[in-house]
C-alpha cells in the first residue's frame, strides 16, 4: 500500500526504538512489560517473508489463496454480520476503495477482516510470519494469532482486551491511540454486564473524526471528561510493531489497504 498522502500529527508519542538499534528481551522485559508500559519497535517485523510478499496484489488474487473464502466483517458492531467471500474479491475491495477520494462509510469500510484466524485457514501463510521474541514472555503459554486485512478507513472503536498483544504492522498504515487503565472513568465505558462492556460508549467512534469536528467538547458536547484522558499514540508503518499492554485501551484506525497480525497472550 502507498503511503497516505497525509498522516496523523502526533501530539503524545509513545515511547519508541529506532529500527538500527532494535529492542533486546533484557531491556523489554525490565522497561516495557514489567511496567505495562507501550512501545513501538520500528521495523520489528521487517525481516518477515510477508514483508515482502503479502504487499503485492497478485499474491493474494492469483492461485489457490484468492479462491479461499474468507468472513468479511460488514460492521463492527455486528447488527450487519458477516459476508463470505473470496479472498481475490475481497482484495478487489480493498483496490476500489483506495481510489476513491474519501474512505467508504461505516466503521468497517464497506468490508473488513477483522481478527480472524487466517493463518490458521491457510497453512501455507505460516512460514511468511515468525513469532516475535516479545510475545513470548507470558505465563500462560499459549499465543493466538489474529489477522486484520482490511481497506483505508476501517475503525476500531476504543475498547481494552484482557490479554497482553504483540501487533505487527506488515502492509500499509495505521495510527492507534492508547489510553491506560487508570483512565477508564474518563472514557465513557459501557455498563457492565453489556456484552460488549470492554467497549466505550464515545460517539462518534472515530477519535480522529471526532476531536476534529469538535464533537467531544463544547456545550453540547456529552463527552468533555474525554478530552481530559491521558493517552499516547502511535503511526505505524509497514514493517513496525507495537507491544501493547493488557488492558490498555486502545482505538485503531487503517490510513490506507493494510493488513496486520496481533499476537495476543497471557
Amino acid at each position: 500500500a502507498a503511503a497516505p498522502q497525509s498522516l496523523p500529527q502526533l501530539r503524545r508519542p509513545a515511547r519508541e526504538v529506532p529500527a538500527d538499534r532494535g529492542l533486546s528481551l533484557e531491556e523489554f522485559l525490565l522497561r516495557d512489560f514489567g511496567a505495562g508500559s507501550p512501545v513501538v519497535v520500528r521495523g520489528g517485523c521487517r525481516a518477515w517473508p510477508a514483508a515482502r510478499r503479502w504487499g503485492s496484489e497478485a499474491f493474494w488474487t492469483d492461485g489457490a489463496i484468492g479462491q479461499r473464502f474468507v468472513p468479511v466483517e460488514m460492521d463492527y458492531w455486528l447488527e450487519h454480520g458477516f459476508q463470505l467471500m473470496p479472498i481475490r474479491d475481497f482484495v478487489a475491495h480493498c483496490s476500489t476503495a483506495a481510489a476513491r477520494p474519501s474512505s467508504l462509510p461505516g466503521l468497517s469500510a464497506g468490508g473488513y477482516i477483522a481478527q480472524h484466524a487466517l493463518l490458521d485457514v491457510i497453512p501455507e501463510l505460516q512460514a511468511d510470519v515468525l513469532t516475535p521474541d516479545i510475545a513470548l514472555c507470558g505465563g500462560g503459554g499459549s499465543i493466538l494469532r489474529q489477522v486484520f486485512f482490511g481497506p483505508r478507513g476501517t475503525v476500531t472503536p476504543l475498547h481494552f482486551d484482557p490479554y497482553e498483544n504483540v501487533f505487527c504492522q506488515v502492509v500499509g498504515f495505521k495510527y492507534l491511540r492508547l489510553y491506560p487503565p487508570s483512565e477508564a472513568s474518563r472514557l465513557y465505558p459501557r455498563e457492565r454486564g453489556d456484552v460488549l462492556s470492554n467497549n466505550s460508549t464515545i460517539e462518534p467512534a472515530d477519535i480522529l473524526e471526532g476531536e476534529a469536528s469538535g464533537a467531544y467538547g463544547g456545550e453540547t458536547g456529552k463527552f468533555c471528561r474525554f478530552l481530559e484522558a491521558d493517552f499516547v499514540e502511535a503511526l505505524l508503518e509497514p514493517g513496525d510493531m507495537l507491544y501493547l499492554p493488557k488492558g490498555w485501551w486502545h482505538f485503531v484506525k487503517s490510513l490506507s489497504t493494510s493488513i496486520s497480525v496481533a499476537f495476543h497472550f497471557d
